[in-house]
């Protein structure tokens, strides 16, 4: 295997990365889950809705959210010319901690609609959308609709 050295200047961009990422999120109430970076690229899992902070309107801000870190991410990221694959989806998950008392423990979200934001995600990567569109499922279509244009 070989070492990889991660340079001062590939750490300030990875903080100027997720600051942005969370000035944005938090702009509209979402809250930062996960932030990964492996060989494939790096993920972000943000979730809207989570108790003290939940709207009836938590869909249409992950979608305005979603909108702006799309056009936003690619001046601050890595891939410049590549847009943020994004995938939506608005339904019941488990939240809570995973992982024995102990031993390793996090805060996790589990669930049909986790999987299904990453398989979107992962589908818009392999067939990206217009540069700043983002997909969403059609539970987020019905819940956002009346607040933000989208097409189905």
């Amino acid at each position: 295997k070989q070492l990889t050295v991660i340079t001062e200047r590939t750490l300030n961009r990875i903080q100027k990365v997720i600051q942005t990422l969370q000035s944005i999120i938090y702009k509209y109430q979402g809250s930062l889950n996960k932030f990964l970076i492996d060989d494939k690229g790096s993920t972000v899992m943000a979730l809207f809705g989570l108790p003290p902070v939940a709207h009836q309107n938590d869909p249409a801000r992950a979608v305005l959210a979603a909108l702006e870190l799309a056009h936003t991410l690619p001046g601050v990221s890595f891939s410049k010319h590549e847009p943020a694959a994004i995938g939506l989806t608005s339904g019941t998950i488990f939240v809570g901690i995973i992982g024995l008392k102990g031993t390793r423990r996090e805060y996790g979200v589990l669930g049909d609609k986790v999987n299904l934001a990453a398989r979107l995600m992962s589908e818009s990567k392999k067939h990206p959308v217009k540069y700043g569109e983002v997909v969403v499922d059609k539970s987020v279509f019905l819940e956002a609709q009346d607040e933000v244009r989208l097409e189905w």
